[in-house]
């Protein structure tokens, strides 16, 4: 049984990395890391993704500057899915612990959502 859960981790851990980096067509990019461990940089504001919510609910950066959701729900899957008005918008792939980053280019209101339970939303500020 021990066996069997690592080989899911691993797999789990491997779908991460390979869909996780890319760039979105309005120049924003984001990056997907399975690590909890990862810090973000210090110029990063940091939503956790547990008790089926998104906490803080909203938050405030500078164009340039970054948001890092940080999964850790008791292996409940989550993702990010999120647009903006003019823009193509950001989407993480599911994941049940790990990082998903994403830099937000434009000024703006981002409102995102878990895909799985569209109850979980959230909101970025972008300012100038």
């Amino acid at each position: 049984m021990r066996a069997l859960a690592t080989s899911a981790a691993a797999g789990l851990l491997l779908v991460a990395t390979l869909t996780g980096c890319g760039t979105s067509t309005d120049g924003a990019s984001s990056t997907t890391t399975a690590s909890a461990e990862a810090e973000p940089p210090a110029d990063t504001a940091v939503v956790r993704v547990a008790g089926m919510a998104f906490t803080p609910a909203s938050v405030t950066i500078r164009a340039g500057q970054s948001v890092t959701w940080r999964f850790d729900d008791n292996a409940i899957p989550h993702n990010v899915t999120g647009t903006a008005a003019g823009a193509s918008g950001f989407k993480s792939p599911i994941l049940a612990t790990g990082t998903y980053t994403h830099r937000f280019d434009q000024p703006g209101t981002y409102p995102y959502k878990c895909s799985l339970h569209p109850d979980m939303t959230g909101t970025v500020v972008v300012t100038g």
